[in-house]
């Protein structure tokens, strides 16, 4: 094992230096040599120090969280954005066949507007022609003088024209209804198109937003996204390139200030620590101890094993079976 840089500070590892290897029972004994006997709780001095190393321990983390944030958003931006260009293109679709129906539907609707009133200017014609059929009924004396035979002439054609008005209302009915339900229809798309435009306006406005922010991203050469957007990327470029001086600094100050917190406790609290490194320090040492002893038994018994193994080869072979 070995110390690692900054743990020197906490001033509980006389004798050891950071990145040189050492034994773990002598770093255990060099520790247990560099508490000091306390006792009694820690003073409101010491609680305020802990209280400090702890606030420094905790915005020094946060502060690597930051920096780590700000250079990562850029490669959250750039999915972010081709995810909306991707949606642009597929609502543009959507509304370029959106609006090659509605004006379907509208062309449709013209011609059923056009054929209901076609057939409510007839069915209103019939009508006036009806009027002007019954306006010439065969009064008492022609058909006195006709004997009766003006009648049924007059009868069989208003018969006819009747007739032919049922079915001109009929047709009138079938347009109008024709009629509304393309409306309806024509409707339904209008809202879909409408629905489909505002959804492009927010990407738009989204895609905008996203480009502005790219462009003012303070650490381009990070980007390692917008290198492989522009073909430039190669293999040997760095996995994590945002990890530059700035961050790595912040991150050794945030260990550092961890493990003077670390040292603190360990000063304070002197009974606890103490109790966990002897019992660590004696399982240290009894398997140092049991590993010679293993060692030993075993070069006892290789001896043995080689003369058994002799002996059984120097007896005769038995058949099998026998």
């Amino acid at each position: 094992m070995s110390l690692l840089p900054g743990m020197e500070e906490a001033g509980l590892y006389p004798g050891l230096v950071p990145g040189e290897a050492v034994d773990a029972v002598d770093a255990v004994d060099a520790v247990l040599g560099a508490l000091e006997e306390r006792e009694g709780a820690p003073s409101p001095a010491e609680y305020e120090e802990w209280d400090r190393l702890a606030a420094r321990v905790v915005e020094s983390q946060d502060r690597v969280e930051a920096l780590l944030a700000a250079r990562q958003r850029c490669h959250e931006v750039v999915p972010m954005l081709m995810r909306a260009q991707n949606t642009i293109s597929r609502t543009a679709r959507q509304l370029g066949g959106v609006r090659g129906t509605e004006q379907a539907l509208e062309e449709e609707l013209r011609a059923a507007e056009a054929e209901h009133r076609a057939a409510w200017d007839r069915t209103s014609e019939l009508s006036d022609v009806i009027a002007a059929h019954l306006g010439a009924a065969p009064g008492v004396v022609r058909r006195t003088v006709t004997l009766g035979r003006a009648g049924p002439p007059w009868r069989a054609r208003l018969e006819e024209l009747r007739d032919r008005r049922a079915e001109t209302q009929r047709t009138e009915e079938a347009s109008r209804a024709r009629r509304d339900a393309l409306q309806r229809e024509l409707s339904r798309a209008r809202a879909d198109a409408e629905a489909l435009r505002e959804e492009l306006q927010e990407s738009a406005a989204t895609v905008r937003s996203l480009q502005d922010e790219l462009a003012a991203y303070p650490h381009r050469r990070h980007a390692v996204d917008q290198e492989w957007l522009a073909g430039d990327w190669q293999e040997d470029t760095a996995s994590a390139p945002w990890l530059d001086a700035e961050v790595q600094a912040a991150r050794v100050e945030a260990y550092r200030s961890a493990a003077r917190l670390h040292g603190l406790v360990l000063r304070l609290q002197t009974a606890e620590v103490r109790a966990g490194l002897l019992l660590a320090r004696e399982l240290l040492g009894a398997g140092a101890e049991q590993a010679p002893d293993a060692a030993a038994a075993g070069e006892d018994a290789a001896p043995d094993a080689a003369a058994a193994g002799r002996d059984a080869a120097s007896r005769p072979h038995r058949p099998a079976g026998t």
